[in-house]
């Protein structure tokens, strides 16, 4: 097996590319218009030179060398696990990758049980729509629903007074947690380009902001993601995060919808783990590969760097802070 590194593909690379969520075109030209950043191909062949699997990759400059990653932005690209193991034994045997700062894939590959160059490790958590989940979630969780005179507004227009609401909300929170955000042009390409597959649900008491949340919509796989929230002072009070994700539970099983994923969880995030185990979800394992056996669990990492990085957020006014995140935040995509 070997593998070739291609700008371009033809048509019959193209159909080998998996049918997953964050493969579809739609999602790339986000990607693309957003960060502007540059599209490669990796093509595996058999010995037989047939083509087997097509992974796209984008690649994210560092001075002379680049990273390449499949996919930034995205937290699990669900690849089974005979693609897993064709990647990771024809880059164990294939040095064409050492030109590269990093290759970096974003799947589980929970079956391998060489942990070498998978040392960024996560846990994720997935509900099963199917199953009664309503039965299995946790007291905790059932008594925040119970907050009367809440009323929901899904967001179909990005230049709506809704979307600022999320947004305005959202960049705050985020600052607050000391952390980066998606730009305001990444909403904007994905209103443009996948309307149909994800949601905006804001909550709202008496016209004031509590919270919204933004879910995509796998329908290949008929899943709901969870990917970005957003929640005012007020809404924190109430516990908003909880009461929005299980109403997006029940928008996404009307869909039908069969699973709703949390999201990922850093293995050292005790309290983000408890949260998502109390929904009745199912614990599941995300080993990223690094092809230079590198670490980008970020958020369990202690050091200066990172600790510099969470005061400077702290401290600098709102317009730098946005500043600093959009100059910065195309090199994020490799967590």
């Amino acid at each position: 097996m070997n593998c070739l590194i291609k700008k371009e593909i033809n048509n019959h690379e193209q159909i080998h590319i998996p049918n997953k969520f964050f493969f579809q075109k739609s999602w790339i030209k986000i990607i693309e218009d957003t960060f502007k950043l540059k599209k490669l191909y990796i093509v595996f062949n058999q010995k037989n030179d047939s083509k087997i699997l097509t992974l796209p990759f984008f690649r994210i400059n560092f001075f002379h060398k680049y990273e390449i990653i499949s996919m930034p932005y995205s937290f699990h690209i669900k690849l089974d696990d005979e693609k897993e193991t064709l990647i990771y034994e024809t880059f164990r045997r294939d040095r064409k990758l050492l030109k590269f700062k990093d290759v970096i894939v974003k799947s589980s590959f929970a079956s391998q049980d060489n942990f070498g160059n998978f040392k960024t490790r996560y846990f994720y958590y997935v509900v099963n729509l199917e199953n009664e989940y309503e039965k299995k979630i946790s007291y905790n969780i059932k008594k925040a629903i119970k907050i009367k005179n809440i009323e929901y507004k899904f967001i179909s227009d990005y230049n709506s007074k809704e979307f600022e609401d999320f947004f305005k909300n959202y960049l705050l929170n985020c600052k607050k947690l000391k952390t980066f955000f998606y730009p305001k042009n990444f909403f904007n390409n994905l209103f443009k380009n996948m309307n149909e597959k994800f949601f905006i649900l804001n909550s709202y008491q008496n016209n004031i902001f509590l919270g919204g949340v933004l879910i995509l919509l796998d329908f290949i796989d008929l899943e709901g993601i969870y990917f970005i929230s957003s929640k005012s002072k007020v809404g924190s009070n109430y516990s908003i995060d909880k009461i929005l994700l299980l109403k997006s539970m029940t928008v996404c099983k009307n869909k039908k919808i069969k699973t709703f994923n949390l999201g990922k969880t850093n293995v050292t995030n005790k309290g983000l783990i408890f949260f998502k185990s109390q929904f009745g979800s199912e614990k599941k394992y995300l080993n990223y590969y690094s092809f230079r056996k590198k670490n980008y669990s970020i958020l369990d990492q202690k050091n200066i760097f990172k600790k510099l990085i969470e005061i400077s957020i702290k401290l600098m006014p709102v317009f730098l802070y946005k500043i600093f995140n959009n100059i910065l935040f195309k090199y994020l995509g490799k967590y």
